[in-house]
């Protein structure tokens, strides 16, 4: 085969590979933007001194938290960072994780929440 030949089928194939497949929301979908804008909402509503279950997580300010002894310890995020509650793409539920505003609100709106 020739050299141009071989590169046409590679630029090719990189070609359909690289076209978006729509993928159909799962029914879960919109549940889990709802289930984060909601735990985004309890956040809010936190600080260091909130009563909290051991293992719990969440986020207090900015920053990540888990809960031992019954308090809140805090973890900051990296600069230009939130923490917050995202939907999971894949599978019902959400995450913790730093994340930029931006993010945050971009992966919720996906859901149509």
């Amino acid at each position: 085969m020739k050299f141009a030949a071989v590169v046409a089928m590679i630029a090719s194939a990189a070609v359909v590979s690289a076209t978006p497949v729509n993928v159909p929301r799962a029914g879960f979908t919109l549940q889990n933007g709802i289930d984060a804008k909601n735990l985004n909402q309890k956040f809010a509503s936190l600080n260091a001194n909130s009563p909290c279950t051991s293992g719990e997580n969440a986020c207090v300010g900015t920053d990540f938290a888990q809960c031992a002894n019954g308090r809140f310890v805090t973890f900051p995020c990296n600069t230009g960072l939130i923490c917050a509650a995202l939907p999971l793409v894949l599978s019902p539920g959400t995450s913790i994780a730093c994340t930029t505003a931006a993010d945050r609100d971009a992966r919720i709106a996906r859901t149509g929440a």
